[in-house]
């Protein structure tokens, strides 16, 4: 067990560096609590401890390696972890140098560690990884690009760039996720440029969901022009599509919905039925007779689908706000229902319309319903009726 005796000498030396010192004392003492250390490893993993955090404290580039070599060497996995944190804190160009080369070692443990510490170091590592991200293997390619990633840098955009003409798939999607995850526009002509030449859905779906964070208007009618002349729109891709449709939905992207949503239901229900959701939201005034019997039968046809009860609620709810009196003809077969969700649809088009004629019908729900959300849903809408009579 790890006591203050260990500890005394860091508390002279500032309460910053001896937080790393405590956070380890904790961990330690808990696994031996656990068993994970046999009693006579105890004043190794101390000694191996103390003199890896003595490193971190002085600061001693010399003893770069040595922390490394323990790293690599000692399969005790706190100790493992206590050398990531120090070298960590040790910032200088040194220690990338020494670091970057574990990303070529065959344990995966290694390498992780290797890109979670060159991100930490990024000040110093940045000259690195910029060769890095050139690098001939693939693989390299792609931890350089993680580190960037992982620096929580906006400049570091400018080298995840570069490998948006990387000559790997996985490298090019990583770029373009990267590029999102920072909200830097600079790329975005670029980016739609990758998503008319690939053929890779994956990577199709990647830009797509960048663009949908980022990207502006203009981008938007860039995609879907080019998307929607395809002979045929990817299943993979669909549900990504609808999504950066929604983002910044225009009136005729309607049009595009209702030709494509028959037939793909059953792949991306959700996503259409938010994308029409944005669009009646942004549109409702806009919507005349023939586009709204068009939208409602599309709806009406979703409405019979084995579906969540959900998105059943979600399209009576919509249904009502474009086309209320076509619900009317189904309301006592939603009232009858054991479904909740579709119960609570038509009892909130009930309250809506005011139809006082299915008063006597709320008060039996009231009665026998086991659910408290009904229950009160109903007792709102008989007070409201009540002051109809």
């Amino acid at each position: 067990m790890i006591t203050e005796k260990f500890l005394n000498p860091f508390l002279l030396r500032g309460r910053g560096f001896c937080f790393l010192v405590e956070y380890y004392i904790i961990i330690i003492n808990d696994r031996y609590k656990e068993g994970e250390f046999m009693e006579n490893k105890e004043k190794d993993v101390s000694i191996v401890i103390e003199e890896l955090l003595k490193i971190g404290e002085t600061q001693d580039v010399s003893k770069i390696n040595e922390v490394i070599k323990i790293l690599k060497n000692d399969n005790r996995q706190i100790i493992r972890e206590t050398a990531v944190k120090v070298l960590k804190t040790i910032k200088f160009k040194e220690t990338a140098e020494e670091v970057s080369k574990l990303l070529f070692e065959k344990d995966a443990f290694l390498r992780n560690s290797a890109v979670m510490i060159l991100a930490e170091l990024w000040d110093v590592s940045k000259p690195i990884l910029k060769e890095l991200i050139k690098h001939k293997n693939k693989h390299i390619r792609k931890y350089a690009l993680d580190a960037l990633y992982l620096s929580n840098s906006p400049q570091s955009t400018d080298l995840i760039s570069q490998c948006l003409d990387d000559e790997e798939v996985n490298n090019v999607i990583a770029a373009v996720e990267y590029i999102g995850y920072y909200y830097d526009t600079r790329y975005n002509d670029k980016i739609v440029k990758i998503l008319k030449k690939t053929s890779d859905p994956f990577l199709i779906c990647t830009c797509l969901e960048t663009l949908e964070k980022i990207g502006t208007e203009k981008h938007h009618d860039e995609v879907l022009n080019f998307l929607s002349n395809q002979k045929e729109i990817n299943d993979i891709i669909l549900p990504s599509l609808l999504k950066f449709l929604s983002s910044k939905i225009k009136f005729d992207d309607i049009n595009f919905i209702l030709q494509v949503a028959p037939s793909k239901f059953e792949i991306a229900y959700k996503e259409i039925i938010d994308t029409i959701k944005d669009f009646i939201e942004k549109y409702q005034n806009q919507i005349d007779e023939k586009l709204s019997n068009k939208i409602t039968q599309l709806l009406l046809s979703f409405l019979d689908n084995e579906i969540p009860s959900e998105n059943k609620y979600e399209i009576i709810m919509l249904i009502s706000i474009i086309n209320p009196n076509i619900l009317l003809d189904r309301i006592n077969e939603f009232l009858e229902t054991n479904d909740e969700l579709i119960q609570l649809g038509a009892l909130e088009l009930i309250g809506q319309k005011k139809l006082i004629k299915y008063k006597n019908k709320i008060i039996e729900i009231s009665k026998n319903s086991s659910s408290e959300l009904i229950i009160e849903i109903c007792q709102d809408i008989l007070n409201e009726l009540n002051e109809l009579d």
